[in-house]
This record gives structure tokens, sequence and C-alpha cells, in this order.
């Protein structure tokens, strides 16, 4: 299972979390955003591009980049962004409706 916010390194090295609802668990695919290394993009807007911290580094949510992949796509799970649900969901609504 591919829950939502869980996070997964694809085979190329980037790094994806998933941001469809556990209910469409039947799927063999997921929506899922990347993260981009923060230092990679010259502006980033915070409330669309919040700031994840894994270990000692730091990424952007990128929503605007979200995708479907399948989940063998995906690559490996290598954690979970679910204690960051509130900035990435607010991150969504901010994608969808500007607020």
């Amino acid at each position: 299972m591919a829950a939502q916010f869980d996070l997964y390194r694809m085979a190329d090295g980037t790094l994806v979390t998933v941001l469809q609802s556990d209910l469409l668990d039947a799927m063999t695919t997921r929506v899922v955003a990347p993260l981009i290394a923060q230092g990679a993009l010259p502006r980033a807007l915070p409330a669309l591009n919040p700031a994840v911290t894994l270990g000692e580094d730091v990424y952007l949510f990128m929503p605007q980049l979200a995708a479907t992949l399948t989940i063998a796509e995906m690559g490996t799970r290598v954690g979970s962004l679910a204690a960051q649900r509130d900035a990435l969901v607010r991150a969504l609504d901010a994608l969808l409706s500007g607020i």
C-alpha cells in the first residue's frame, strides 16, 4: 500500500510524495508531487512550496509538478511526510483555489 504522504525515491533519485487519498488504495496508480532540493530553485512561493526537512537536507514540496505514476514507477518507500500534512494540504489549496 502506498499511503497518502508516503515518501518514495524513484530509480533516478527523485523524491516524490503520494497525494492521493487512501480511499483509492485499490488503484494501481498514485498522484504524486516531487520534492526538489531547496537550493535548486532561484525562487519559490512559501505558500505553494513549503520546505520539508529530511535529515540534514531541506527540500521544497512542488505540487505544481504533480503527476500520476504506477506504483512500480514510484520506487522505494523511504519515509512519510504525514507529520507535515497540514502544510502540504495548504499548498494544495494554494495550487487549486489560490488560498
